[in-house]
């Protein structure tokens, strides 16, 4: 999601995550769908400001994973730094 929001934005950076934790909550045996909400706009553009002055930014995202019956059987947490190449340019799409 993060990738997709950077492009949509016009800027070409590399994301890497560079922490994550999930919690099993329950088992299933059903496919599962995982549903996350993008942060607010405020924080959006404090991680491209930063990416924009430093040439790297971070940006945390939870998602919950739920079964066919709705319920919650996991979730996830993480956290993504987006960095500009080597050159050490945003370049704009």
């Amino acid at each position: 999601m993060v990738w997709l929001k950077l492009r949509e934005a016009g800027v070409e950076a590399h994301v890497v995550i560079q922490d994550a934790q999930i919690r099993y909550l329950a088992p299933t045996r059903t496919d599962v769908v995982a549903t996350t909400a993008f942060p607010d706009t405020a924080s959006w553009q404090r991680a491209l400001s930063g990416l924009q002055r430093r040439g790297k930014s971070r940006l945390a995202l939870n998602a919950e994973l739920r079964d066919d019956a709705g319920a919650v059987v996991a979730t996830f947490s993480g956290r993504y730094v987006m960095h500009v190449d080597a050159i050490g340019e945003i370049r704009n799409g």
